[in-house]
């Protein structure tokens, strides 16, 4: 069942400044690596696979993408950083565009960080955790894919994933599946109390 309904592609941007068309609308940022599952995970919270691409190869978002929810707010798909097939020019870019992006956004009222739960935080998770932080910028640690771990083990995963990107543990750290729909109401509250300044 959607978390967010109705939720309409509104446009894709390669370069910040195609966004100046935009309305005025609160903003939430998805970031990860490109094998994170932002494509799934925002479709399961708007409750269509059809929403965003899921490919089978990480790293095909290669643009800016926006989403409008409800004509409340927009979550905004941000390139994936890692592995992602494209060219070292290209990832280069990406990498100058999302810091851009986040410093920049008068909107932005989250951040949404995608990590595997399977796995430790990867050099470039750290390295974005470290820099939010730096910035001021309001963030949470969505562990996707926690279908796919034992639910006892849970704990000791949250525990060292907030290790690794020094965040509170209780607070900072979500498990989420798309494809079980586990942890996705919790982290559409925070979402909510995010736009409407509760958080």
């Amino acid at each position: 069942m959607a978390e967010f309904s109705p939720v309409k592609f509104i446009a894709s941007a390669e370069k910040l400044e195609q966004r100046n068309r935009l309305r005025m609308l609160p903003e939430i940022a998805l970031c990860g690596r490109s094998n994170a599952g932002k494509s799934s995970l925002l479709n399961a919270l708007c409750g269509n696979s059809k929403l965003a691409r899921v490919s089978s190869t990480p790293g095909r978002t290669r643009l800016i993408n926006t989403f409008e929810v409800e004509g409340r707010f927009y979550i905004v798909d941000l390139p994936g950083y890692g592995y992602a097939a494209a060219s070292r020019k290209q990832q280069q870019s990406w990498g100058g565009t999302m810091p851009e992006y986040l410093a920049g956004s008068q909107s932005l009222r989250l951040v949404l960080m995608l990590c595997d739960i399977r796995h430790e935080p990867a050099e470039g998770d750290r390295q974005l955790s470290a820099w939010l932080a730096a910035q001021g910028i309001p963030y949470l640690v969505a562990a996707t894919k926690c279908d796919l771990v034992p639910r006892a083990s849970y704990d000791k995963r949250r525990m060292d994933m907030a290790f690794a990107l020094k965040v509170n543990f209780v607070t900072d750290v979500i498990p989420v599946s798309a494809k079980t729909g586990a942890g996705l109401h919790e982290l559409a509250k925070r979402m909510e109390d995010a736009v409407s300044g509760r958080e």
